[in-house]
């Protein structure tokens, strides 16, 4: 999408239009033609234009434009008489000015935003702004770098282009504000989750409707596509306000930043809508600033989740810089094969063999390549974390040498917030079949130094046999206290099924959540820990057979 939306700024093909416009006069449809234009000599501006003779096809190409030759015949009625005329699309000088930089901002950021948190948090909430991110291209543009494909393809692609990312997208935010920042559970919650997904459904019915069906696209029902955006706002608005109230503690801070957002990029949408067609100067500006505001919704979305939340920018400028490095010299030696064969070998077979074995040869590397330098960048430009991967590693070694339960706590609880800089961490564990209990707390004082085996969090844990982030499962729970110290990280300590307890981390001390790279060092630490808990028990019990062995005489042990 981030590409289709570059081209239609930098695409010939998106920058082609017919000479005729298409009007609604609310008594029937007229051309318009372009001035100076030689078609004005057999069409006039003003002539009624047959809608039902033109096809679905050629009434998006006449929207949206076609390569450069592609013939669309038109019924008018000119000089009295219906006759049909051929038009053909030209190309116009692509230009760069306020409205098309603002363009270009408004999809990169949109784009790779939601692009990141919905790789980061997988989630029917994060899904629904796909489409929403999807929004941010124009997709007139859009569409008509489909154009050349055959007439039944191009329909069914343009239809589900301008309607999905038309105006769909301000309905489409319902489905991920009654599912922000997780899954509702309470009743009320889950009803207005349902009522959310049902106005979706209905909009998307709507618009696929109106796409087919209206006679000049975006101008024959304009009322009902001004009323259609002014109803997703406010509808937008109440789900907002609804889902706030319903928020609490840390939720609400987050909710409430991302709520702003989204009403002013909802705003902005309803705006450009209202001078989607308007000319002159002043329009095109409107449009320009509406188009920036848009990135005000992933934006606060991307400060919520990185402030409160918290994804770490540093793994994802790590992968965005190994990726591009690696892009860059694939691209580079192909280039240069390239540059080299068409200048030392004339046969032009010999030269695309040489650049097809090369390429082979750098796709066969690939995965070596990309370790390499994803280690060299680490090292260099993330010391900080290689380093702290690098102490987990070495603890993860040495754990296996403790001999009692408190130098696994240590390595669980002090030694992780020396290595990682947590705000706090601690483990609970069940000794000798007593309820769960902390045995070790750093940075921060558990409202309870006990847990019911039955209490949600550990069922839950249990379940999960994995790390997770107590968020993403909807679990605030009373006994963990709030604040700056409040652990947001749960990671069991179980070995199959041998589950000796769990630890709870907090976030980092800039307020980051572990990485995934590092959650994983975690949940191996953990199972070392559960290994060698095992193996101190196991010692412990046979010590007891020993003791007792001493104190029986030999015949009976006989």
């Amino acid at each position: 999408m981030l590409v289709l939306g570059w081209r239609e700024v930098f695409s010939p093909i998106a920058h082609t239009s017919y000479p005729i416009t298409i009007i609604d006069t609310g008594h029937g449809a007229i051309v318009r033609v372009q001035p100076n234009d030689p078609l004005s000599k057999s069409i006039a501006t003003g002539d009624e234009i047959d809608l039902s003779a033109l096809s679905l096809a050629s009434r998006f190409r006449l929207r949206v434009g076609s390569p450069v030759g592609t013939p669309v015949a038109i019924r008018i009625r000119h000089d009295g008489a219906w006759v049909v005329r051929i038009v053909e699309p030209s190309l116009r000088p692509i230009r760069i000015d306020a409205s098309t930089i603002t363009l270009l901002w408004d999809i990169t950021v949109t784009l790779l935003l939601i692009a990141i948190i919905v790789a980061r948090r997988p989630s029917v909430a994060t899904y629904a702004l796909v489409i929403f991110a999807g929004g941010s291209v124009t997709t007139a543009a859009v569409v008509a770098q489909f154009s050349p494909l055959p007439d039944p393809i191009f329909v069914c692609i343009a239809t589900l282009i301008i309607a999905a990312f038309s105006e769909f997208p301000i309905f489409i935010l319902l489905v991920f504000l009654t599912r922000f920042p997780s899954a509702p559970t309470a009743r009320s919650a889950r009803t207005l989750m349902r009522v959310g997904d049902a106005i979706a459904i209905a909009a998307a019915a709507a618009v696929v409707i109106g796409t087919i069906e209206e006679p000049v696209l975006f101008q024959s029902w304009n009322t009902a596509h001004n009323a259609y955006g002014e109803i997703g706002l406010a509808l937008t608005i109440l789900f907002a306000i609804a889902s706030y109230r319903a928020a609490t503690g840390e939720n609400r801070q987050r909710i409430g930043w991302v709520l702003t957002g989204i009403i002013i990029s909802q705003a902005a949408l309803v705006l450009y809508n209202h001078f989607y067609s308007a000319a002159g100067d002043t329009a095109a500006m409107i449009r320009a600033v509406a188009f920036a505001m848009q990135t005000a919704f992933p934006l606060a979305l991307a400060y919520a989740i990185l402030r409160f939340r918290v994804i770490d920018l540093g793994f994802v400028f790590n992968r965005t810089l190994v990726y591009a490095i690696v892009t860059a010299i694939v691209v580079v030696a192909v280039s240069f094969v390239d540059w080299l064969s068409s200048r030392l070998i004339g046969e032009t077979r010999l030269a695309l063999a040489t650049e097809a074995l090369v390429t082979i040869a750098l796709g066969v590397a690939l995965n070596t390549l990309h370790s390499r330098i994803e280690h060299l960048v680490d090292r260099v430009i993330f010391r900080r974390r290689y380093i702290a991967e690098k102490k987990l590693r070495s603890r993860l070694a040495a754990l296996a040498f403790a001999t009692n339960e408190r130098a696994v706590d240590l390595a669980l609880i002090d030694e992780v917030i020396d290595i990682l800089n947590l705000r706090s961490a601690a483990v609970f564990r069940s000794i000798d079949g007593q309820p769960l209990s902390c045995t070790r707390a750093a940075g921060w004082t558990a409202p309870t130094n006990a847990l019911d085996e039955n209490s949600l969090l550990v069922r839950t844990i249990r379940a999960a046999q994995r790390p997770f982030f107590l968020a993403d499962v909807g679990i605030a729970d009373s006994l963990l206290g709030d604040g700056d110290a409040t652990p947001i990280l749960a990671v069991p300590i179980e070995r199959k099924q041998f589950f000796v307890g769990f630890a709870l981390y907090g976030r980092e001390a800039d307020g980051t959540a572990p990485d995934p790279e590092i959650i994983a060092h975690l949940a191996e630490l953990a199972a070392a820990a559960a290994t060698t808990f095992e193996l101190v028990e196991a010692r412990s019990w046979q010590k007891r057979y020993d003791d007792l062995a001493r104190l029986v005489p030999p015949s009976v042990l006989r």
